[in-house]
């Protein structure tokens, strides 16, 4: 048992009064002892008759807590187990919660595919659409600050209750007594009992030391709570940053492919225009010969038909056959068709093509509504399809060989009149010829022996000329 001295107690013994009533004994939770004014602790007789108190005779405070020494040391030693139990599990929360919102963070952190931005560039066909266009619309969606993940709460009450108990511990003689309930708290644990231990516990030097333990290890505990904080802001803004990023990549890897796209597009552009070109060439050439052929003289026919591919020879026979016209039908011009840009692109350059398009236009990335023109050629930002490409070659084609075939239909009829006409003079030169030859053969015979020879026809003339 111990004695505490109540307020009225004290000072009626200031004052060297008896108080003449029974003296207040309070039993602590430490079991604390008495102390006599000699400074030694009997323990109290049960069923002893109390004395009335006299003048000096209460309790000395000093030797009382000296007394109870023992008690006060093992009174802060609970306490600050139970402190130590609060950390504790305000520790293993931030744990718990700085696990789970590392995770959050992560998994709503879009990381580059480095492997997409090569095979979108080398190789659109291995892209798959969902996936590109996850990433060129990558955005963070994940928490941005502490209490947008589950348990922030509970784990700002868990400091919050270390915080209070440091803060009990510096306290008077009723805030320590807190402490003391959390450890023997309970219904028969009365306010004198808590005062008492409370007492003791402030006051001797195994309590005191405790409680400054507490002050001491846990004082500065909240910064444990900062330092996560700051570790998950740390964690959101890299989260970010990675993700722009790979937004941003993404990108440049579309800008690429279109780049490239483009480039293999007017490539094959310009190789399908020099081709045309050069075959443009060749038949106004062809047509410029025909021009000779049909309506030059001899040595302008023969050189038209030797640039035309046929052996001086064979063009000296033409003339001598009387056929030089007639070459027509062997070198009559004729427009190579025109070559497309496609015809230009590789099989695998077009399946790469098609699939880059899709892929751009199905994430919105490409716009369709502008085409290469003279003014404006092939570029990134209005390259056409292959489909579109060749749609206006052919048109451009179509129109060529149009015109194309009005020359040489017009050309052949020219050149088939013409030898029409030359064969019927022919044909009337032969008939002449075998109508004087019959009159000629014809006075032979009835004796006319001094007629004259049948003169020459224009045939006879040319044929003679010929072979001379």
């Amino acid at each position: 048992m111990a004695y505490l001295i109540d307020d009225e107690h004290k000072k009626q013994d200031e004052q060297g009064q008896e108080t003449g009533g029974p003296e207040q004994v309070i039993a602590g939770q430490s079991g604390a002892m008495p102390a006599s004014n000699s400074g030694s602790a009997p323990q109290a007789q049960a069923g002893a008759a109390k004395q009335p108190s006299k003048s000096g005779s209460f309790t000395n405070l000093m030797s009382y807590v000296g007394a109870n020494q023992d008690s006060g040391a093992r009174m802060g030693t609970a306490v600050a187990g139970a402190v130590k139990a609060k950390a504790e599990d305000a520790t293993q929360q931030t744990t718990d919660w700085s696990t789970n919102s590392g995770t959050s963070v992560a998994a709503n952190t879009v990381q580059q595919d480095t492997k997409m931005q090569q095979d979108l560039v080398n190789d659109p066909t291995k892209v798959d659409k969902k996936a590109l266009g996850a990433q060129l619309g990558a955005t963070y969606t994940g928490p941005n600050v502490e209490s947008d993940v589950e348990g922030w709460g509970g784990v700002n009450q868990a400091y919050n209750q270390v915080d209070d108990r440091v803060e009990q511990s510096r306290g008077d003689l009723n805030q320590r007594t807190g402490l003391l309930e959390e450890v023997y708290g309970g219904s028969a644990y009365n306010a004198g009992e808590k005062r008492l231990d409370s007492f003791i516990l402030g006051t001797g030097e195994g309590g005191k030391a405790q409680l400054k333990g507490i002050q001491d290890d846990y004082g500065g505990f909240r910064s444990n709570l900062g330092t996560a904080s700051n570790l998950f802001t740390g964690k959101v803004s890299e989260a970010k940053a990675t993700t722009k990023t790979t937004a941003e990549k993404m990108a440049d890897a579309v800008a690429a492919a279109k780049l490239k796209n483009a480039n293999i597009l007017t490539n094959a552009t310009n190789s399908a225009n020099t081709t045309n070109a050069a075959n443009e060439t060749a038949f106004n050439d062809s047509q410029a010969n025909l021009k000779k052929i049909t309506g030059g003289d001899r040595l302008s026919q023969i050189d038209a038909l030797m640039a035309a591919g046929i052996s001086r020879e064979d063009a000296n026979l033409l003339f001598r056959q009387g056929n030089a016209i007639d070459a027509l039908n062997i070198i009559s011009p004729t427009k190579a068709k025109d070559k497309l840009a496609g015809d230009f692109i590789s099989p695998e350059e077009k399946a790469a093509q098609e699939a880059l398009w899709s892929l751009l236009n199905e994430t919105g990335n490409f716009d369709f509504s502008t085409s290469p023109t003279e003014d404006a050629p092939v570029t990134g930002s209005n390259m056409p399809s292959i489909k579109e490409l060749i749609s206006q070659s052919q048109v451009k084609h179509d129109t060529n060989m149009a015109a194309t075939k009005a020359l040489v239909d017009a050309a052949a009829a020219k050149s088939a009149h013409e030898v029409k006409l030359r064969q019927e003079e022919r044909d009337r030169q032969l008939a002449e010829q075998a109508r004087i030859d019959k009159e000629f053969a014809e006075n032979m015979s009835s004796g006319a022996n001094t007629m004259k020879a049948p003169p020459e026809s224009k045939f006879g003339k040319f044929m003679r000329e010929l072979f001379t």
